[in-house]
């Protein structure tokens, strides 16, 4: 591989088809359960908790509309749920507020929202850059509740918990 396509970014595609890693991580949908085919707020928790773990690990990208097998679906089903505001924008508007509203430290700085298309299909590319201190996921189902600290491990989010939570607090930001 030559120098210079060594420092060429990978496209949206390119990182689809290399598959789930560290730094990437798919969810078929937000908001558009496929299995049932009707709309389903505890998918936003998912959203939630793989931008957290991003945060807390290297950062990454998630690409919402894509199957775990890397089958890219679109976000066309959860963009019908959004009712009045079904458009990349109404989207790109309810993705900030889910993250910033259940998330521990505000995130506009170390998120980026984009919309490529890839295979005549449209996703939801949210970019996450890592964060200089631990943060913190609330409850999925809202309320006071203890908060979460989720981690990339590898192609997966990890819940951490006392003693794996302080070893890694202190290893990665010490």
């Amino acid at each position: 591989m030559s120098r210079a396509r060594a420092l060429q970014r990978l496209t949206p595609a390119d990182m689809i088809a290399a598959d789930e890693s560290q730094g990437t991580e798919f969810k078929a949908s937000a908001r558009w359960n496929v299995h049932t085919r009707q709309a389903d707020k505890s998918l936003r928790h998912n959203i939630v908790k793989a931008v957290c773990g991003f945060l807390n690990g290297e950062g990454g990208n998630l690409y919402v509309g894509v199957a775990d097998d890397g089958t890219v679906l679109g976000i066309e089903n959860d963009l019908t749920t959004l009712e009045s505001q079904a458009s990349v924008d109404g989207y790109e508007l309810f993705v900030r507020q889910l993250i910033d509203s259940s998330l521990s430290t505000p995130t506009a700085t170390t998120v980026r929202v984009g919309f490529p298309e890839i295979a005549g299909n449209v996703v939801c590319q949210i970019s996450v850059a890592a964060a200089g201190m631990p943060v913190f996921a609330k409850p999925a189902k809202g309320g006071n509740g203890a908060t979460d600290f989720w981690v990339r491990v590898g192609n997966a989010t990890k819940q951490l918990h006392g003693d794996d939570l302080l070893r890694y607090k202190e290893d990665h930001w010490g």
